[in-house]
């Protein structure tokens, strides 16, 4: 389980909904090594049953290598600012897959050394 709490102050109408300047959740992962896929959801406790968030990522062969790929899904049921709070985590959670690929690359060998 990963908890997390954004470094960016949320837009007002947003920060209202949820009760706080900056977005918070839990995140739980289950990994399947031998289909190379990781299932995921994510809470965000201000908010309770009134948002779902969820995906896979897998990882396939690619002629360079490999690829992952990340399918989701975030459904934000509070009127007029649900479509709001959608955007806001879907931004987050892109943001934080461009940190992953960043700190994978980090990790890997130099292949040109």
């Amino acid at each position: 389980m990963i908890e997390f709490t954004s470094g960016q102050k949320l837009p007002g109408v947003v920060a209202k909904a949820l009760g706080s300047d900056r977005l918070s959740y839990t995140q739980t992962n289950r990994f399947d090594r031998s289909r190379s896929r990781l299932d995921w959801t994510v809470a965000l406790p201000a908010l309770g049953e009134r948002v779902s968030v969820s995906g896979e990522t897998l990882i396939e062969p690619h002629p360079q290598g490999c690829r992952r790929v990340v399918n989701g899904e975030i459904e934000v049921r509070i009127r007029l600012v649900g479509g709001q709070i959608e955007r806001v985590v879907a931004g987050e959670f892109q943001r934080s897959m461009e940190r992953a690929v960043d700190l994978a690359r980090d990790m890997l060998p130099d292949a040109t050394s």
